[in-house]
């Protein structure tokens, strides 16, 4: 039964996701928290949307700015040994407060022009 659970929320938070642009992760972090043991709620929405992004790559790889993609992923496998280096489980009820606080910061104004995607230069190190 929590198989069939799992896979329904999966599909119901994707269809969520592809129609509100919105709140399909945490949706399905919430419920995989309330199921299953704190790591297995956090790896497997991670697999599920690494699937969903990486369809959605696959769809739109010809409006893809390349250029932006070396720099962000030297930044995430930076941040990713960051977080393997840290042994850090928190409790079901600090993971649903963190998702509601991401849901206020999501609202915070940028507070550089840097962060746009559209302008032709790169300032990885702006102030």
């Amino acid at each position: 039964m929590i198989y069939f659970i799992i896979t329904s929320d999966t599909l119901v938070t994707a269809n969520t996701s592809e129609l509100f642009s919105m709140e399909g992760g945490p949706v399905l972090i919430g419920i995989m928290t309330s199921l299953l043991p704190v790591p297995a709620a956090t790896v497997l929405p991670g697999i599920a949307q690494t699937f969903s992004n990486g369809s959605r790559v696959w769809l739109y790889r010809y409006d893809i700015k390349w250029v932006v993609l070396l720099p962000y992923s030297l930044g995430a496998l930076i941040i990713l040994s960051i977080f393997i280096s840290i042994s850090y489980v928190p409790s079901s009820g600090v993971i649903l407060v963190m998702i509601g606080i991401f849901q206020f910061l999501a609202l915070l104004p940028p507070y550089s022009e840097n962060l746009n995607i559209q302008k032709n230069e790169l300032h990885f190190f702006a102030v």
